[in-house]
């Protein structure tokens, strides 16, 4: 990003120090005009003897007034050309012009004066290109040998205006060439800034330059505008059964697949070794949601050798997608919104689309009228998390999507459904306040630690019963640590003394903590952690939920 920067920031200074440049030529190149008019003029009134001081004065103030209004109108004519391009249609003719008058009003003076025409083949060339700076070399040549071919008068200096003519050419052809390949030569380093070496589309750096350009654009004039990131699912152990080689083959594969299924405006990038983004400028998150699941199943009708080898038997990728709105602050915040959807999609058995923000919508049919107050307090609280602990956040992001999905498959009414989601997303919030060093301790901790631990529930209902709504949640997120059986914290309930959200809420917390990587436990595959969860059925956890939840997780489509 830093290295692409610095090459635009470079070109545009340049390319802005080039046209000041060339502007101050043909300034310079109006005042050389001018002096062969003055040269006739001031010698006709001499050979007159009307020339007197006074008459010398007005002559100079014309003269200044002139030059004057040329200036003027050559620095509009400069300032229109950013926003429209004819301008030069207007200027180089304009030239012409003038430069003609010039040479050819004063015989005695004017021959001297025809280098001016160099003053157009050179700007222009530099400005347009080298095709254009021989047609106006062209037609120099024409204006300075037509008269001497045409007229006796000016046969004289026909030699010279030839030799002058082929000068044109060579000056236009060799500045051309060079400006050619000063062109192909940022081109090259643009291309390498740029584009992945690899699959051939636009790298890491270019997608943040991108993105934040499209960013700015969208939010200003209130334009859709989503992201959409993809992970290729077991691409570690495909590299490692097969080497990096075919590795490399596969994403090459892969590209090819998401360019067949994406729009022609659509752009795509490699974000990191197995990791791409698409920006969607201008288009809605229903859309982008179309797009995101077309490409899902093109990936996964794929073959690829050696895809019967991997743990689902077929290529796949998981995919988040996030779209404007108005707590999306920033490109980098729209980056985050789209990587925690894709996180979400990736640790439920891959082969997923997930939408940021999609478990919002259920909220919408809450009977609380006061739902967006609640939702934006959900929010904030959830930005607390992240702020203190990758890991907890985390962790809560995946107890709250296992409970969407699991009150979605034992038919929840959506208040239920609400409550339980919400309290996914607060059982941990009390964490906050607990040292880090006790959060991810790789050593089991003292009997002090351990308490200091046990005490987030509590902690997390303190924060949460201060704010007006919420007085639902704190029986679920206080009881989530009981046991069925007795001698959990922490209150010690137990059986149908726990709120049955809480005890649905235990089951699904424990799971996952289980199947993922904490510095205290080895980390469970999803089989040996709905085993765990069967062992202990009626001891720690309600039998019944748990028989549900192990039902779900085995159907859920891999």
């Amino acid at each position: 990003m830093k290295l692409n920067s610095q090459l635009n920031n470079y070109t545009d200074i340049k390319k802005s120090n080039i046209q000041n440049m060339l502007f101050l030529l043909k300034i310079f190149s109006l005042f050389f005009a001018a002096i062969p008019f003055f040269q006739r003029y001031s010698s006709n009134q001499i050979e007159n003897n009307v020339f007197n001081s006074m008459h010398g004065l007005t002559l100079n103030i014309v003269a200044i007034t002139i030059i004057g209004a040329v200036m003027l109108l050559w620095i509009s004519l400069d300032k229109a050309k950013k926003n429209y391009s004819y301008i030069n249609k207007i200027e180089i003719p304009l030239l012409f012009f003038i430069f003609t008058l010039a040479v050819y009003s004063n015989l005695t003076y004017g021959n001297a004066y025809k280098f001016l025409y160099l003053i157009i083949i050179i700007t222009y060339t530099i400005e347009i290109g080298g095709n254009y700076g021989l047609i106006l070399a062209a037609i120099s040549s024409c204006l300075i040998l037509a008269p001497g071919i045409i007229s006796d008068n000016y046969a004289s200096s026909f030699d010279a205006d030839l030799a002058l003519s082929a000068l044109f050419i060579v000056i236009a052809w060799t500045l051309g060439y060079y400006v050619k390949l000063e062109h192909t030569h940022i081109d090259y380093l643009t291309q390498i800034t740029n584009v992945d070496g690899l699959t051939g589309i636009y790298n890491h750096r270019y997608f943040h330059e991108c993105l934040e350009k499209y960013y700015t654009k969208d939010k200003e004039q209130n334009l859709p505008l989503s992201l959409i990131m993809i992970d290729v699912d077991f691409f570690k152990e495909y590299n490692d059964l097969f080497g990096h080689r075919q590795g490399d083959d596969l994403l090459k594969s892969i590209v090819s697949v998401i360019k067949d299924n994406i729009r022609e405006d659509d752009l795509l990038f490699r974000y990191g070794g197995d990791e791409f983004c698409i920006i969607l400028d201008t288009t809605l998150e229903e859309d982008a949601l179309k797009i995101a699941e077309r490409l899902r199943i093109a990936v996964r009708d794929y073959h690829q050798e050696g895809m019967e080898h991997l743990a689902n038997k077929h290529l796949s990728v998981s995919v988040g997608i996030a779209s404007l709105s108005d707590e999306i602050d920033s490109s980098l915040c729209l980056i985050d919104k789209a990587d925690s959807a894709l996180y979400r999609a990736k640790y439920l058995r891959k082969n997923r689309v997930e939408a940021y923000g999609a478990v919002w919508h259920t909220f919408k049919e809450m009977s609380n009228p006061n739902y967006e107050d609640i939702l934006k307090y959900v929010k904030t609280l959830i930005s607390v998390i992240d702020a203190k602990d990758k890991y907890t956040y985390s962790h809560t992001e995946r107890v709250a999507h296992y409970s969407e999905l699991f009150a979605d498959y034992i038919h929840l009414s959506t208040d239920e459904k609400t409550l339980l989601i919400f309290s996914a997303y607060l059982h941990d919030l009390g964490k906050i306040n607990i040292s880090k060093d006790i959060l991810i301790s790789d050593k089991l901790l003292s009997p002090e630690e351990w308490n200091e631990l046990k005490a987030h529930p509590t902690e997390s209902v303190t924060i949460i019963e201060k704010i007006d709504g919420f007085e639902d949640v704190i029986p679920v997120v206080k009881h989530h640590h009981e046991r069925y059986g007795g001698g959990g914290y922490p209150d010690n309930l137990k059986g149908e003394e726990i709120p049955a959200l809480a005890r649905m809420l235990s089951v699904i917390d424990s799971f996952d903590a289980m199947t993922h990587k904490r510095p205290y436990q080895k980390t469970k595959t999803a089989e040996e952690g709905l085993n765990e969860l069967i062992r202990c059925k009626g001891t720690q956890f309600d039998p019944h939920y748990v028989d549900l939840f192990v039902e779900m997780m085995q159907n859920v489509d891999e």
